[in-house]
């Protein structure tokens, strides 16, 4: 499964696929125009949109993509009422084919109430949206921390080899916070330098995010150690570390 990143915005990247028989897809496109300019210097048409959730910069490419290629729209069916147009409602926990490669919707709620994250499991392959980024993940817009905390859980239960696309490049930031809150880690520095020297680091591996990302190790004992929190529950220290985070 070869995805292909296309930039937007400042920070923002849509994913592009087609599958072994020809279905062109992609992911989350909050520009139209890039989207277009990229498919039609390379050749391609366009079948299907996926989104994983409502906000602006995922979805206002649809109009412009739909004109011109007359493309379904596939999206969670709980933001039913704020994405529009939707031909596809992606339930969780269902499969769903495209072409010759499937998915399973993971309802992921924390940055939204609807967010969903698209799991390939033959290709191991993640579109995680706004829930999980590489070292971080998303503000809590919609959800409480409990519910992010719960969601990154289940993204975490997914094998190590798993190659997780966000939807961000947040990565250098994030390293910054990690290492503020856990400056007496042995890797940290050494991780924040081979960032610094990398101008994409989309996408990540599961396994990366399982061993050094902040927002997946709130039960992590070195962790709440580090943040002096080694009698208090997971739940409260991932609250601690989101509130830390939207403070840095």
């Amino acid at each position: 499964m070869k995805i292909s990143l296309i930039p937007i915005y400042e920070d923002n990247y849509v994913f592009h696929f087609i599958t072994d028989d020809g279905l062109s897809v992609v992911v989350d496109p909050g520009d139209g125009q890039p989207v277009i300019d990229y498919l039609e210097t390379n050749g391609h048409s366009l079948q299907v949109i996926l989104h994983t959730h409502h906000h602006w910069d995922h979805i206002n490419g649809d109009d412009a993509l739909r004109e011109k290629y007359n493309c379904e729209i596939w999206g969670p069916e709980f933001e039913i009422m704020r994405i529009p147009n939707m031909d596809v409602l992606l339930e969780d926990g269902q499969n769903y084919t495209l072409g010759s490669h499937s998915f399973k919707v993971i309802h992921t709620p924390g940055h939204t109430r609807g967010h969903i994250c698209l799991y390939f499991e033959k290709d191991n392959v993640l579109f995680s949206g706004d829930t999980m980024f590489s070292l971080g993940c998303g503000r809590l817009f919609e959800g409480t921390p409990d519910d992010m905390w719960n969601s990154l859980k289940t993204l975490r239960n997914l094998p190590d080899d798993t190659i997780v696309y966000c939807a961000h490049e947040y990565t250098a930031t994030n390293a910054k916070f990690w290492k503020s809150i856990e400056s007496n880690h042995p890797e940290v520095d050494d991780i924040l330098e081979k960032i610094k020297s990398q101008k994409c680091t989309v996408p990540t591996k599961l396994s990366f995010e399982k061993a050094y990302n902040p927002f997946l190790r709130a039960d992590d004992p070195k962790l709440k150690q580090a943040l002096g929190m080694v009698d208090e529950t997971e739940e409260k220290v991932f609250a601690h570390i989101r509130h830390l985070k939207d403070n840095f």
